[in-house]
C-alpha cells in the first residue's frame, strides 16, 4: 500500500514540476527494482484520462498496454490511448498494440493523428479485413494445411 501512496504523490508531483522525463528516467526504473512497477503503471491511468500524462515512453507504454490487457481492461486502456499525444510517440508500437487488441476506435485516432501526414485510409482498409474476415491471425496461417491440402 505503501508504493500507491507514494507512487501517486511521485506521479503528480514530477507532472507538477513539468518533469515526466524524471518519472520515467529515474522514478520508474526504482520502483521495477522494488517490485513497484505494477503500482506505478496502474497510477498512471486517471493521470492519462485527465490529460495530464500525454506521452509515455515505448517501453512504458509496452509494460502498461500489457498489464492492462493482462488485466481485462483492453476498453479502458483504449480510452488512455485515445487522451495520449498519439503523434508524438511511437505510432508502430501504438498501431500494432490497437489492431492486436481490436481498439478500433484508438487504431483510427491514432492513424489519423500520425506526423507528418494523417492516414485516413489504412484504418479503413484494416477495418474492412477485421469486419469482413473476423479470423485469428492463428487460424488464418493454419488455413490450407489440413488433410487434403496440396
Amino acid at each position: 500500500p505503501h508504493f500507491r501512496v507514494v507512487g501517486a504523490v511521485v506521479v503528480d508531483f514530477c507532472l507538477v514540476i513539468g518533469r515526466p522525463a524524471l518519472l520515467f528516467e529515474r522514478i520508474y526504473k526504482v520502483f521495477a527494482r522494488a517490485d513497484g512497477e505494477d503500482v506505478l503503471l496502474d497510477l498512471l491511468e486517471p493521470f492519462i484520462l485527465n490529460n495530464r500524462l500525454r506521452v509515455l515512453p515505448k517501453a512504458v507504454f509496452k509494460a502498461f498496454a500489457e498489464q492492462m490487457t493482462r488485466a481485462g481492461r483492453s476498453e479502458a486502456l483504449e480510452q488512455c490511448i485515445l487522451h495520449l499525444d498519439t503523434a508524438e510517440m511511437d505510432v508502430n508500437q501504438l498501431l500494432a498494440a490497437c489492431e492486436e487488441r481490436g481498439l478500433w476506435a484508438a487504431l483510427i485516432h491514432t492513424n489519423t493523428h500520425k506526423k507528418p501526414k494523417p492516414d485516413f485510409a489504412a484504418p479503413v482498409r484494416t477495418l474492412h479485413l477485421n469486419i469482413a474476415s473476423p479470423t485469428t491471425v492463428a487460424e488464418t496461417s493454419t488455413r490450407g494445411k489440413g488433410v487434403g491440402a496440396s
